[in-house]
């Protein structure tokens, strides 16, 4: 890389003759010094500032040895932390190194995008969609899907109104609901979602947003709060009955990733965390864990003039606001982490350079990747 200052003017040189002159001169109106009075016996200078700390009078934690790890993965997670923590020697609090975490599965046991599509089904919270016509909650639903929930789900609800899948009446809809979130298909065992960039998209779990259309940010996380609540509660391997069909009914944090959290945390290290799950959902979650909400990339639903989501999301580099292509999935996921973490310019937002080197803002945590920008994240 060419240095930008290598054939800079030399213009502090340049002003060396006029600073010594007018030091000289100042030196000439000292008089005669005859009211001067020393310094007093045994006077010492003051003490130098201290250096600033970088970790803000925070000790780092060590990774509680009571929740067991496989193998030495403790010893070698606190070994990585230590490496670009605070207390490391080429650590920038101004720019801080940045670890990310999924979250279903990784720091959850078992699904939080589930859970909330779930409880919107069981507790009647899906609203019927615009004209009745279900291709409006997804572009890549196919023409026997919408064909097959406007059999099952009718259209005497008025658009805009709750489905009451809650209800024996509409058992039929929500397993029309279910079986094509759970298996992609219809319960006729036609597809039900068209082709998408399985790299950067996933119908189905984009699907969940959509579902959730219609509700304001707020409505949406307090609906989160209403139903991860008692799953958390539940005794492992429960199940519930939503229409006919019987999905999981509980849900876990684990120890160890709150733990390792706190420990990156505590090391001066940007945690977010990275989700194909909606915005809201994990937004909401991710507090019980010591992330907050802005610190999460979901699914960002779109609003409209009153604040309610709507069926399209936000985009990043390529994909431009409004768009319903692209979510937090494989390739997508770095394609919202330079948007949304690295804070990238829209020009910038691709994930290689012209020489193929990937563009960072901040400091990466060295991992074993083929990305300069590595990351930091753990998978189930």
């Amino acid at each position: 890389m060419f240095d930008s200052h290598a054939n800079a003017p030399q213009r502090g040189m340049s002003n060396f003759p006029r600073i010594l002159t007018l030091l000289l001169a100042a030196a000439a109106c000292g008089g005669d010094n005859s009211n001067t009075t020393p310094d007093a016996p045994g006077q010492t200078p003051d003490a130098p500032n201290p250096p600033p700390d970088p970790c803000n009078g925070v000790t780092p934690t060590q990774m509680r040895t009571d929740l067991a790890w496989y193998g030495d993965n403790r010893t070698t997670l606190t070994a990585w932390l230590d490496s670009v923590g605070c207390q490391s020697p080429g650590y920038d609090k101004a720019h801080k190194p940045v670890a990310l975490w999924d979250w279903d599965n990784t720091i959850s046991k078992n699904d939080f995008g589930d859970a909330i599509t779930y409880y919107f089904i069981a507790q009647g919270k899906v609203l019927q969609p615009p004209s009745e016509d279900w291709h409006n909650t997804s572009p890549f639903l196919t023409d026997a899907a919408a064909t097959a929930l406007t059999t099952a789900c009718g259209t005497t609800i008025a658009a805009g109104q709750p489905l009451p899948t809650n209800t024996t009446a509409y058992a039929g809809c929500a397993d029309e609901i279910l079986s094509i979130y759970d298996n992609t298909t219809t319960r006729a065992g036609e597809a039900a979602f068209r082709p998408a960039n399985q790299r950067r998209n996933v119908p189905d779990f984009a699907w969940t947003p959509q579902l959730m259309a219609g509700y304001t940010h707020a409505e949406l996380q307090q609906l989160t709060t209403d139903a991860i609540t008692p799953m958390l509660a539940a005794a492992q391997d429960s199940t519930q009955t939503i229409g006919t069909t019987v999905e999981n009914g509980w849900l876990r944090i684990y120890d160890q990733q709150k733990d390792l959290i706190a420990a990156a945390q505590s090391r001066g290290i940007d945690v977010w965390i990275i989700t194909a799950s909606p915005q809201d959902v994990i937004g909401t979650a991710a507090q019980m864990v010591g992330v907050a909400y802005d610190h999460v990339v979901g699914i960002r639903s779109m609003t409209d003039s009153a604040g309610k989501t709507l069926y399209n999301f936000e985009g990043c580099g390529p994909y431009p606001d409004g768009q319903t292509d692209a979510i937090p999935h494989i390739q997508g996921k770095r394609c919202f982490v330079n948007r949304f973490v690295l804070a990238t310019p829209r020009r910038l937002r691709s994930s290689a350079g012209p020489t193929g080197s990937v563009r960072c803002s901040r400091r990466p945590i060295p991992m074993p990747t083929s990305s300069s920008c590595a990351t930091l994240a753990t998978s189930s």
